[in-house]
This record gives structure tokens, C-alpha cells and sequence, in this order.
């Protein structure tokens, strides 16, 4: 690739090169390898472009062959000596595999060819798109899964609640269906990235002087003490819990860690807002440690209280009443 050439150009070149990279264990892989800007083939370690060849209908490997072999070996009327010899030097540039499997390949390489020329495809989940029919956020996301690293605390919470398979790609979204509060989908954001300060990580970078529990002072203030484990914490669980069940929303008497930390998975009608309010409890708890003071059940409520009515503004704003009703209908008259 040319150093000269705008930047703008360069990282469209170097994102087709990388979005267009395609398997090539079989012939037919091999056959339908574009020629141009592929890193693969490339001559004084340069990708390579002649526009001549490409006018001419030379794009993909397979088009190098006819159906006895290489063109250069019997050259059509409208090749001419320079398009024959800068031929050549891209069949001596394929790399050696691609042209063993070739040279043993006993049907027609032409055959192979499985697209019109002037229809570029390129390969998304297993299937080759048509570029023109391919939305531009499908090469975003192509990009993006081949930069995109596991979070480490992905690792974290399934060692926890090994041998429980967790299915992440629900648990991200959570937050995001049962609230449209910004603060609590960024709450629940740090929990699920392990990065809420407790008093144990405060204490390890020395901003506080003990790592023990803001509430029971018995134990370390770990993620899973300060959420679930707290007797200060669990008793009030145990109250949100019954007043919730004595509303319609029923939760298991022994609500789970992977419930309170990560969300309740089992989508049933109810799901949207019981995983809203398990949010609210832990928001509550973790405002109540910042403010030093106990979580008390009476507090909780008229938060959400003031939650509730905040999102029937909202949805009469914006016309979304039956959404909302059908979401709170089991809480309306206590909150109301």
C-alpha cells in the first residue's frame, strides 16, 4: 500500500483487507479469493492493483484460469504483453498452498466461481453477503468481534457460580429492558464488570481503614457480602421480598445470588419488573453504604415510589401508558 495516499483511504483499504479475510482450506475458497488488496497476495510484499486486469474481468483467482489451466498458458486476444506478464507475476505471488490445491484440483476453476463479477461478497456469520446489500453496522459488528476481548469479570462470576453456565448475552441486556434509568443501567454496569468499590478493594488502595462491612462490621465487604450475605441485608431482603409477594410479584422465598447479583433469567410476565425491583433493593443498599446509614425497608419504598412515578410521567410523555401499566400493574395501588 502506498504511504502517500490519504488517511481516510488507507483505513478503508486496510478494513476491507481485514473484514474481506475468508477460510482458505478448499479450492473453491481459494477460487473465490479477490486478487486485489489481498495481503495474501502479494508481490515485493506489496498488495497489489492493476486496473487494467480488473477492467478486463481478472478479480478473483479463479479468473487467472480457463477451464484447461492457466491463461497464460494460451492467452485470449485481449490480454496484451503487458497484462500477460503482470499475470504471471500474480500466479508466482499466490501462496504455494493455494496453487498445490489448484495444480491438483481435476474439474474446471472457473466452475467454482459462484457470484457474478460485479457482485462483491463478503463473509458474515458463516454466510457471504452481497456488499451492496450488507448494512454498514454488520462491518462495524465483523470488526468489532474480532477486536473485542472477553471482560475479565466475565471469568470472575462464572468461577463463582460454577457449574451454573451463565448466558451473558441476556444478562447484558437486563438492565436495559427493565429501566430506563440512566443511573441504574450504569449501576448495574459496574456490578456486572466487578467494579464496584466495596470496602475491600477501598482498603487494598488505602482509602479506608477497614475492608470489614459498612453495615454488620463482622465480615469483608465483598460484592456478594454486601448485596446478599449482610444480616442487616438479608432482613431486608426478607421484607421487600413478602411485600412484594403480598403485591402479586412473586419471588422464591430463598432468592439466589445469581438472582440478586446478575438478574433473574427465567422470563415469565413478571420478569421485567421483578428484575427491576431487585435493581432498586441494590442501588438502595449501596446509597445506604455511601450515606452511612442501615437499608431499611421504609426507605426503599418511598424510592420506589418516586421511581414510579417518574416512569408514568414519562410514559404519558411519551404515550406509553398500556407499557406502563402493563409493566407496575401488580404494584399500581400500593404505589399510587
Amino acid at each position: 500500500m502506498k504511504k502517500d495516499i490519504p488517511i481516510f483511504y488507507r483505513e478503508c483499504l486496510e478494513a476491507w483487507c481485514e473484514i474481506n479475510e475468508q477460510s482458505t482450506e478448499t479450492v473453491y475458497d481459494i477460487a473465490n479469493q479477490y486478487i486485489w488488496n489481498n495481503k495474501f497476495i502479494c508481490i515485493d510484499k506489496k498488495s497489489i492493483f492493476y486496473g487494467t486486469l480488473f477492467n478486463k474481468g481478472i478479480i478473483r483467482v479463479g479468473h487467472l484460469f480457463d477451464g484447461s489451466g492457466p491463461i497464460i498458458s494460451k492467452p485470449a486476444l485481449q490480454f496484451s504483453p503487458l497484462d500477460l506478464f503482470q499475470m504471471k507475476g500474480i500466479l508466482d505471488s499466490v501462496p504455494s498452498e493455494w496453487k498445490l490445491k489448484l495444480k491438483h484440483y481435476t474439474g474446471s476453476v472457473p466452475f467454482l466461481l459462484t457470484t457474478p463479477d460485479d457482485q462483491i461478497c463478503l463473509p458474515l456469520k458463516d454466510k457471504k453477503i452481497i456488499l451492496s446489500k450488507m448494512p454498514s453496522y454488520s462491518m462495524y459488528n465483523i470488526l468489532l468481534s474480532r477486536k473485542s476481548i472477553v471482560p475479565t469479570a466475565q471469568t470472575f462470576f462464572n468461577d463463582h457460580f460454577a457449574p451454573h453456565l451463565l448466558e451473558w448475552n441476556k444478562i447484558y441486556l437486563i438492565p436495559f429492558k427493565c429501566s430506563i434509568e440512566s443511573k441504574l443501567r450504569e449501576f448495574q454496569f459496574k456490578i456486572l464488570h466487578n467494579i464496584i468499590f466495596t470496602n475491600t478493594k477501598l482498603f487494598k488502595i488505602g482509602k479506608v481503614d477497614s475492608p470489614l462491612c459498612s453495615f454488620c462490621n463482622c465480615t469483608e465487604e465483598t460484592i456478594f457480602h454486601l448485596f446478599v450475605h449482610c444480616p442487616f441485608v438479608q432482613n431486608l431482603w426478607s421484607e421487600c421480598i413478602q411485600f412484594f409477594n403480598h403485591a402479586g410479584v412473586f419471588f422464591e422465598s430463598d432468592i439466589t445470588e445469581i438472582d440478586i447479583i446478575l438478574g433473574v433469567l427465567d422470563y415469565t410476565d413478571d420478569s421485567i419488573l421483578m428484575n427491576h425491583l431487585i435493581l432498586l433493593v441494590k442501588y438502595h443498599i449501596f446509597s445506604c453504604k455511601l450515606k452511612d446509614r442501615l437499608p431499611y425497608k421504609s426507605d426503599f419504598v418511598v424510592r420506589l415510589k418516586t421511581v414510579y412515578r417518574s416512569e408514568l410521567c414519562i410514559a404519558r410523555e411519551k404515550d406509553k401508558l398500556n407499557y406502563h401499566f402493563k409493566k407496575w400493574n401488580k404494584l399500581v395501588q400500593i404505589l399510587s
